[in-house]
């Protein structure tokens, strides 16, 4: 019995290994499609099958990288773990029906030597299965590491679709047969309950995201000049498991996202996944132009609204607390503007609305705050600015960044009971007349939860409402509701 069991461990174990191919699918929302499942690319979407029958499908423009393995060994010690079951479920049925002495303690030869081998061998490929398994979900080859975040909906149909046809390859060839969890089917095993895919999807952003008390300032800079006064200031050190500059201590994160768009959506995406488990608040530090009318050269202003030159959406971001700082809007250019109407009243830069488009899809929008100095005036004669110049402007502001950092925490780490009676009964009123959508209620709450920190006292504003008869009459009402809010 003891040499069948050996045998029966080994012949499984070389089975096992032979696991056929994976692809892994990550989104712009966290999402992880892991899948040995044929797959078909149409139109805007990967669709997965199996017997005819579509599985799941996900967006191709909502993909930010892709993983294309060959090989996976993250199962190898199942055959462990199998063989280790059987054998122990054996012996302890044999053992309740009163058939083996080796449980029968009270016995004279209760410890029969083969009958205990057996025993311990059991237990010893059960745990060694799963210690396998653990080291096993290390390894794999890795034939497409693909970042899709600045690829257009085309080439990544290019890229998906060769993995399809390899994939349909290798199953032409025999070389894999597909099974439950992308298994052999010719281990004889059963696997049965298991999905061929999963879905590991993070929580999503709940109405009352902010009852987490793990909370991190993550600060956005796109020049190493206005990034060196806050990593000295805050005594930040360099992250060298990041292949761009990052710097952290236990409270602070300073990412270094370079001049324009180009390269934040991978970095702070890649971040926030990194340290996924902490509620982030995105801070941006920065320069801006001006004007000579309407800024003043070193003052520094919060942004409440963030146009762009070429787009027609714009965002405004949500300012909850009191700050020291004027507001002002903000128009992105994608290059260096030298010269501009006389007449403009915002401020100028190449990067907001790339930061605020990419970070309002991670976190809520409160969590999201803009401060930006005026380092020269557009209006007037251009003039190269330099890095000690940007530096001291910065410095020259630590402080009132620091206060105004110190209450962003306190601000997120406020708990629900922030809210009285009647605002929740008036949250619900308006949820039911309006029929909000989830991100409605969010903004609506958040709006709520504002008022009530600017006024402690008063009541929340009345409305006359009735259930729209439309999704513009809806939009419009809403809009009504949070300018009212916002006041």
């Amino acid at each position: 019995m003891l040499e069948k069991t050996k045998y029966l461990i080994i012949f499984s174990l070389f089975n096992a290994i032979l696991f056929s191919q994976r692809i892994q699918l990550f989104t712009m929302a966290d999402d992880i499609f892991t899948s040995s499942n044929r797959f078909t690319v149409k139109n805007t979407k990967v669709i997965f099958w199996e017997d005819k029958v579509v599985l799941m499908t996900v967006p191709i423009k909502n993909l930010v990288e892709v993983r294309y393995a060959e090989t996976s060994y993250s199962y190898i010690g199942n055959p462990f773990i199998f063989s280790g079951s059987v054998v122990l479920g054996i012996l302890a049925g044999l053992g309740i029906a009163g058939n083996l002495k080796v449980l029968d303690f009270n016995q004279d030869d209760a410890f029969d030597d083969e009958l205990l081998s057996i025993l311990g061998l059991g237990f010893a490929s059960y745990f060694t299965g799963k210690f396998l398994n653990l080291i096993g979900a290390r390894f794999g080859r890795d034939i497409v590491y693909k970042d899709f975040d600045h690829l257009d909906v085309t080439t990544k149909k290019l890229i998906l679709e060769s993995i399809s046809l390899d994939m349909q390859k290798k199953e032409k060839e025999s070389r894999f047969v597909y099974g439950p969890e992308g298994k052999r089917t010719e281990l004889k095993f059963s696997w049965e309950g298991k999905r061929p895919w999963k879905k590991s999807i993070n929580q999503k952003r709940k109405l009352f995201d902010f009852l987490s008390f793990d909370q991190m300032l993550c600060i956005l800079t796109a020049l190493k000049a206005e990034s060196e006064p806050l990593i000295n200031f805050f005594k930040l050190r360099r992250d060298s498991s990041f292949d761009f500059p990052v710097f952290s201590n236990n409270d602070i994160i300073l990412v270094a996202i370079g001049v324009g768009g180009k390269n934040i959506s991978r970095r702070v995406i890649t971040v926030h996944n990194q340290f996924k488990r902490f509620n982030l608040i995105f801070i941006n530090i920065g320069i801006a132009g001006g004007n000579s009318k309407n800024s003043k050269i070193g003052k520094c202003y919060s942004i409440n609204k963030i146009m762009d030159e070429s787009e027609r959406i714009t965002y405004y971001p949500e300012i909850f607390i009191k700050h020291p700082f004027n507001e002002k809007k903000i128009k992105t250019f994608k290059s260096v503007v030298k010269n501009i109407n006389e007449d403009f009243d915002f401020l100028i830069d190449m990067e907001s609305f790339d930061i605020f488009k990419v970070c309002s899809k991670i976190v809520p929008i409160h969590r999201i705050v803009f401060l930006k100095v005026v380092s020269d005036y557009v209006n007037e004669n251009f003039q190269k600015l330099n890095a000690t110049f940007i530096s001291e402007l910065i410095s020259n502001n630590l402080i009132k960044f620091k206060i105004y950092l110190d209450s962003l925490i306190q601000f997120s780490k406020l708990r629900s009971n922030i809210l009285n009676n009647d605002d929740v009964i008036w949250l619900k009123e308006i949820n039911k007349v309006l029929s909000l959508t989830e991100s409605q209620k969010t903004i609506i709450f958040n709006k709520v939860k504002g008022f009530r920190l600017r006024k402690k006292d008063e009541k929340l504003p009345s409305f006359a409402i009735k259930p729209p008869n439309s999704k513009s009459n809806q939009k419009k009402t809403l809009k009504e509701i949070n300018d009212q809010l916002s006041i």
